[in-house]
């Protein structure tokens, strides 16, 4: 930034506006070029925009040889015609004129449109790793710590230095180590509660999938080269997401989940309704925000939720606006750089667009059907382990053919309510009598299921290592 800053000065700029969220580094390395700048040729001076003299520093610049810089002029000031007024004069002085005007200003301050062909607008790069790993340095110094792990500054990468710093900080007094997993979500949680818009991070303290043995496998060998140098000397790409197609409660959501907690990373849950906006531009310009949010909380695992009702076939009722958001995504998700890993996931095959299913946008697209006998069974396993009930999985699963996993976990739910009322432990008579009772998605939307089973037949790899049942399949009653 301090070359930017004496280059733009030197090739005569008049009036910089730097838009910097560490406006201490900031001002350090501006007064330092400024200081240099001005050196003989007149005062140099920095002032607030809360500064009630603000206004007769800036006419100052207009009468008199100065250099002046400014803190949240445009934030403060930025609709008052008067100063808006007085930049310009500042900007269309005579070439000979020593004086310059630099304005610091927080990120997404409003530029007036009378001035902003006037300016030179400076957006600085975030820091990078070697910065980072300065700052991170610096704190172990100060507090003794003798590790040389860069974790945590690949971790806090995305953020100004100052923020960064308060966040190793924290991980030093909260976990009483600099702990690169909780850095980076807590990384994810101060962006994307900065945006307020379509990105939610999403908390993964534990996750847990039974069945899905052959998607596990696959996300665990991505996993090993994902956002890792050594996989890149290797010659392989970053790799780029999943798209999971399936019934509703088959665990697509939770996949998602296990895969950022297994990987260590931040989720983030992309809310696509929230992107549009009533006013023109708008929805272009959230979208925008968005793609920079989620790239700035890398590494991290972004969840499309039901990709259909998100980026689906839409009609042309709202002026383009659906076809230019979309489309700013599938760019992204074709041409993005930075280690975001996508994870989409959708119910209905028959709405998604045919651009989003061709190769390119996804690694691989995998089907979660019902799930086999098996996999009913290690999915019993997981809920019945997670409420500590000693319960016979294999005839649970045996009982509950065409029973999506949250099917399965309701029904233990289920059995547990009708213990409690009774004062007791639930059994398997308790939790088989919930499933019997109970009418699975697999009957009330038979023909829907059988079309989506139909449909990933010879397109999609199976999520199971056994052989899907169809939706048709009938219970079976255990007795004894």
């Amino acid at each position: 930034m301090k070359y930017t800053i004496a280059n733009r000065l030197r090739a005569g700029a008049k009036v910089i506006v730097i838009q910097d969220p560490d406006e201490v580094l900031t001002l350090q390395v501006v007064e330092s070029v400024m200081t240099a700048f001005s050196a003989g040729k007149g005062e140099l001076k920095t002032i607030s925009g809360s500064n009630p003299n603000i206004l007769d520093a800036l006419q100052d610049l207009e009468t008199k040889s100065g250099f002046l810089i400014t803190l949240d002029l445009l934030l403060l000031f930025g609709a008052n015609p008067m100063v808006c007024r007085l930049i310009r004069q500042v900007s269309l002085s005579q070439k000979d004129s020593p004086s310059r005007l630099v304005m610091i200003e927080q990120p997404g301050t409003v530029i007036p449109p009378g001035i902003i062909g006037d300016v030179e607008i400076v957006r600085p790069e975030l820091p990078g790793f070697p910065e980072m790993m300065a700052e991170l340095t610096s704190f172990r110094e100060a507090v003794g710590d003798q590790s040389t792990e860069d974790a945590p500054a690949y971790g806090a990468l995305g953020l100004p230095r100052h923020e960064a710093a308060r966040l190793f900080a924290r991980s030093w007094i909260e976990k009483t180590t600099l702990d690169p997993i909780w850095i980076g979500n807590e990384k994810a949680r101060r962006v994307t509660d900065r945006l307020q818009g379509a990105l939610q991070f999403i908390p993964t303290t534990t996750a847990s999938v039974g069945g899905s043995k052959a998607l596990i496998r696959w996300t665990d060998s991505r996993g090993k080269a994902f956002n890792n140098p050594k996989a890149r000397e290797a010659g392989l790409p970053e790799p780029r997401g999943v798209l999971i197609l399936g019934p509703p409660g088959t665990g697509k959501s939770l996949t998602s989940k296990f895969i950022a907690y297994s990987w260590g990373l931040p989720l983030l849950r992309l809310d696509a309704g929230r992107l549009f906006g009533s006013l023109v531009g708008q929805s272009e310009s959230q979208t925008r925000m968005t793609i920079d949010a989620a790239e700035a909380c890398a590494p991290c695992v972004l969840w499309i939720d039901e990709l259909e009702k998100a980026f689906g076939s839409q009609g042309g009722l709202d002026g383009g606006t659906s076809s230019r958001v979309i489309g700013s995504i599938l760019t992204w998700l074709q041409d993005k750089i930075k280690p975001v890993f996508v994870v989409a996931t959708a119910n209905d095959v028959s709405k998604l667009r045919p651009e989003l299913l061709r190769k390119g946008r996804f690694d691989e697209i995998f089907y979660v059907g019902l799930p086999s006998e098996p996999d009913r069974t290690e999915i019993f396993k997981v809920h019945l382990a997670k409420r500590n009930l000693s319960i016979d999985s294999i005839r649970l699963a045996t009982a509950s053919g065409g029973f999506s996993g949250a099917e399965i976990e309701q029904v233990v739910i289920d059995g547990m309510f009708t213990a409690f009322a009774r004062g007791d432990k639930a059994t398997e008579t308790d939790v088989l009598a919930a499933i019997h009772k109970t009418v699975p998605l697999s009957k009330t939307m038979s023909t829907e299921i059988k079309a989506l089973e139909d449909w990933a037949r010879g397109r999609t790899v199976s999520a199971s290592d056994t052989k899907f049942e169809p939706a048709t399949i009938g219970r079976k009653t255990l007795v004894g």
